[in-house]
């Protein structure tokens, strides 16, 4: 129960502060002006305010106020985590689905998305990923022979990311919704036994064994319109 309690427990919220600013002197072209530093979207920023010569250092202080003012009137409201792709797969996706998936899926998945996701597109804030770079990107990987199933299972793991995100209201929409393979990954072969394949696989069984797969064999092959090693190969599958 302590566990439940210290996993469930809330963070603590940022709100944005009240900026009062720095106001110092520079000089600048051989005179010396008022300037005013202060902090904005995690940089800081800084404006010349006026001359020394014409400007008292009360009228500075009103200055940087009336600049700051813009600034201020978003003071005391929450500040929105701004997570990349790596974060939120591996603080949020990751840790949902985990407790769902198998451990065989976990372990394939897990290392397909560490491998290609995060190693990709990890570095991107995930509120400028598009559909359109999700899908170049889907491209890319077509075109450096990855195979079909390595892309097709890719663009299913950037649909599941991607809703995840829409439906905690971090998205508008899922971007990855409407993706889809590329044309022109190869889609995987599927190899047929030739009926001498059949016949090889047949003498390791049991002479019993042997007739029921024959008549089995001789029944599928009778069919029209099949070739015959696919009927062979369905056959044996069947049983």
């Amino acid at each position: 129960m302590n566990d439940m309690g210290t996993v469930l427990k809330p963070g603590v919220l940022r709100r944005r502060r009240f900026q009062r600013g720095s106001l110092q002197t520079r000089k600048s072209d051989g005179c010396w002006n008022w300037i005013c530093f202060w902090r904005e979207d995690h940089h800081r920023r800084s404006q010349i305010l006026g001359p020394c010569a014409t400007m008292s250092r009360p009228e500075a202080l009103a200055e940087m106020a009336t600049l700051l003012q813009p600034v201020n009137i978003h003071a005391g409201e929450p500040i929105g985590r701004t997570w990349t792709v790596t974060e939120w797969i591996r603080d949020m996706f990751l840790l949902l689905c985990r407790r769902k998936w198998k451990l065989s899926t976990a372990s394939t998945t897990g290392d397909r998305i560490r491998k290609h996701l995060i190693t990709d597109l990890g570095s991107l804030e995930i509120q400028s990923v598009t559909r359109e770079l999700l899908q170049r990107y889907l491209e890319q990987k077509a075109a450096a022979n990855c195979s079909f199933s390595v892309v097709d299972h890719l663009r299913w793991d950037l649909r599941a990311i991607f809703r995840l995100a829409a439906q905690d209201r971090l998205l508008h929409s899922n971007p990855a919704e409407m993706l889809f393979t590329p044309p022109t990954v190869a889609t995987p072969s599927r190899r047929v036994l030739t009926p001498e394949q059949v016949q090889q696989i047949l003498q390791v069984l049991p002479v019993r064994e042997q007739s029921r797969k024959r008549r089995t064999i001789h029944y599928f092959d009778s069919e029209e319109h099949t070739p015959a090693p696919e009927r062979s190969i369905r056959s044996i599958r069947l049983r």
